[in-house]
Protein backbone atom coordinates (compact mmCIF):
# COMPACT_ATOMS: atom_id res chain seq x y z
CA UNK A 1 0.00 0.00 0.00
CA UNK A 2 1.22 3.53 -0.75
CA UNK A 3 2.40 5.66 2.12
CA UNK A 4 -0.16 8.47 2.36
CA UNK A 5 0.32 11.06 5.02
CA UNK A 6 -2.88 12.61 6.06
CA UNK A 7 -3.07 16.09 7.41
CA UNK A 8 -5.30 16.68 10.35
CA UNK A 9 -8.50 18.40 9.43
CA UNK A 10 -9.63 21.45 11.30
CA UNK A 11 -13.14 21.61 12.51
CA UNK A 12 -15.08 24.66 11.40
CA UNK A 13 -14.74 27.55 13.81
CA UNK A 14 -17.46 27.88 16.35
CA UNK A 15 -19.76 30.87 16.13
CA UNK A 16 -18.20 32.42 19.23
CA UNK A 17 -14.64 32.35 17.87
CA UNK A 18 -15.58 33.57 14.38
CA UNK A 19 -16.91 36.85 15.73
CA UNK A 20 -13.54 37.69 17.28
CA UNK A 21 -11.55 37.12 14.09
CA UNK A 22 -11.65 39.47 11.11
CA UNK A 23 -13.45 38.27 8.02
CA UNK A 24 -10.45 38.99 5.81
CA UNK A 25 -6.80 38.35 6.54
CA UNK A 26 -5.98 41.98 5.75
CA UNK A 27 -8.35 44.90 6.05
CA UNK A 28 -9.71 46.54 2.93
CA UNK A 29 -8.18 49.93 2.30
CA UNK A 30 -10.77 51.78 0.28
CA UNK A 31 -9.83 55.16 1.69
CA UNK A 32 -6.10 55.08 1.05
CA UNK A 33 -5.06 57.94 -1.23
CA UNK A 34 -4.37 57.10 -4.85
CA UNK A 35 -1.90 58.99 -6.98
CA UNK A 36 -0.76 59.06 -10.57
CA UNK A 37 2.93 59.87 -10.74
CA UNK A 38 1.37 62.31 -13.11
CA UNK A 39 2.42 65.35 -15.03
CA UNK A 40 5.86 66.94 -14.66
CA UNK A 41 4.33 69.45 -12.25
CA UNK A 42 3.95 66.69 -9.66
CA UNK A 43 1.76 63.79 -8.60
CA UNK A 44 -1.98 63.92 -9.22
CA UNK A 45 -4.06 62.78 -6.26
CA UNK A 46 -7.34 61.06 -7.02
CA UNK A 47 -10.18 62.20 -4.79
CA UNK A 48 -13.64 60.80 -4.30
CA UNK A 49 -16.34 61.98 -6.67
CA UNK A 50 -17.79 65.33 -5.68
CA UNK A 51 -21.29 65.33 -4.23
CA UNK A 52 -22.56 67.93 -6.69
CA UNK A 53 -22.37 68.47 -10.43
CA UNK A 54 -20.69 71.82 -9.74
CA UNK A 55 -17.94 70.02 -7.75
CA UNK A 56 -17.26 67.71 -10.70
CA UNK A 57 -17.35 70.65 -13.15
CA UNK A 58 -14.90 72.62 -11.00
CA UNK A 59 -12.51 69.68 -10.61
CA UNK A 60 -12.50 69.02 -14.35
CA UNK A 61 -12.33 72.62 -15.61
CA UNK A 62 -10.38 74.49 -12.93
CA UNK A 63 -8.72 71.91 -10.68
CA UNK A 64 -9.45 71.26 -7.05
CA UNK A 65 -7.73 70.22 -3.80
CA UNK A 66 -4.26 71.06 -5.11
CA UNK A 67 -4.68 69.24 -8.43
CA UNK A 68 -4.51 70.97 -11.81
CA UNK A 69 -7.58 70.93 -14.06
CA UNK A 70 -8.14 67.50 -15.61
CA UNK A 71 -9.12 69.22 -18.87
CA UNK A 72 -5.73 71.00 -19.02
CA UNK A 73 -3.85 67.75 -18.32
CA UNK A 74 -5.78 65.93 -21.04
CA UNK A 75 -5.19 68.78 -23.52
CA UNK A 76 -1.46 69.05 -22.77
CA UNK A 77 -0.46 65.41 -22.20
CA UNK A 78 -3.41 63.42 -23.61
CA UNK A 79 -3.33 60.17 -21.61
CA UNK A 80 0.42 60.39 -20.94
CA UNK A 81 -0.06 61.85 -17.47
CA UNK A 82 -1.96 58.76 -16.33
CA UNK A 83 0.99 56.63 -15.31
CA UNK A 84 1.69 53.64 -13.12
CA UNK A 85 0.78 49.98 -13.24
CA UNK A 86 -1.92 48.74 -15.58
CA UNK A 87 -4.37 48.77 -12.68
CA UNK A 88 -3.49 52.38 -11.82
CA UNK A 89 -3.82 53.49 -15.44
CA UNK A 90 -7.25 51.84 -15.69
CA UNK A 91 -8.32 53.55 -12.46
CA UNK A 92 -7.15 56.91 -13.82
CA UNK A 93 -8.95 56.34 -17.12
CA UNK A 94 -12.20 55.53 -15.34
CA UNK A 95 -11.69 58.49 -12.99
CA UNK A 96 -11.28 60.89 -15.92
CA UNK A 97 -13.93 59.25 -18.11
CA UNK A 98 -16.73 59.46 -15.56
CA UNK A 99 -16.03 63.12 -14.84
CA UNK A 100 -15.72 63.88 -18.54
CA UNK A 101 -19.16 62.40 -19.20
CA UNK A 102 -20.72 64.64 -16.53
CA UNK A 103 -18.93 67.70 -17.95
CA UNK A 104 -20.03 66.80 -21.49
CA UNK A 105 -23.65 66.61 -20.28
CA UNK A 106 -23.32 70.07 -18.69
CA UNK A 107 -21.86 71.45 -21.94
CA UNK A 108 -24.65 69.81 -23.94
CA UNK A 109 -27.28 71.49 -21.73
CA UNK A 110 -25.48 74.84 -22.10
CA UNK A 111 -25.45 74.56 -25.90
CA UNK A 112 -29.06 73.36 -26.14
CA UNK A 113 -30.55 75.95 -23.78
CA UNK A 114 -28.09 78.82 -24.23
CA UNK A 115 -27.25 79.06 -20.53
CA UNK A 116 -24.04 79.44 -18.53
CA UNK A 117 -22.33 76.32 -17.15
CA UNK A 118 -23.04 77.41 -13.58
CA UNK A 119 -26.77 77.55 -14.35
CA UNK A 120 -26.67 74.14 -16.04
CA UNK A 121 -24.86 72.73 -12.98
CA UNK A 122 -27.43 74.30 -10.67
CA UNK A 123 -30.33 72.77 -12.63
CA UNK A 124 -28.72 69.34 -12.71
CA UNK A 125 -27.83 69.55 -9.01
CA UNK A 126 -31.43 70.44 -8.22
CA UNK A 127 -32.63 67.28 -9.99
CA UNK A 128 -29.80 64.98 -8.93
CA UNK A 129 -29.91 66.14 -5.29
CA UNK A 130 -26.73 64.29 -4.28
CA UNK A 131 -27.54 61.12 -6.24
CA UNK A 132 -24.45 61.32 -8.44
CA UNK A 133 -24.50 57.61 -9.23
CA UNK A 134 -27.94 58.00 -10.80
CA UNK A 135 -26.61 60.85 -12.96
CA UNK A 136 -23.58 58.84 -14.03
CA UNK A 137 -25.77 55.85 -14.92
CA UNK A 138 -28.13 58.04 -16.96
CA UNK A 139 -25.29 59.76 -18.79
CA UNK A 140 -23.55 56.44 -19.56
CA UNK A 141 -26.79 55.09 -21.03
CA UNK A 142 -27.32 58.26 -23.07
CA UNK A 143 -30.52 59.10 -21.19
CA UNK A 144 -31.79 62.53 -20.23
CA UNK A 145 -31.24 62.90 -16.46
CA UNK A 146 -34.24 65.23 -16.22
CA UNK A 147 -36.45 62.40 -17.49
CA UNK A 148 -35.00 59.37 -15.70
CA UNK A 149 -34.02 60.80 -12.31
CA UNK A 150 -37.15 61.34 -10.22
CA UNK A 151 -37.65 64.59 -8.34
CA UNK A 152 -37.35 64.43 -4.58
Amino acid sequence: TPNITSTPTKSPPSSSSSSSRPRYSTPRHTTLPRYASGPPSGPFRFHRMGRTVLDVWTEYKHGKKGNPAIEALERQYATGWRTGTLREIKYASNYVGVRQKVVNKVEEICAREGIAPEEACRRLDERVDGRMQMLITAVRKGEDPFEVIPKR
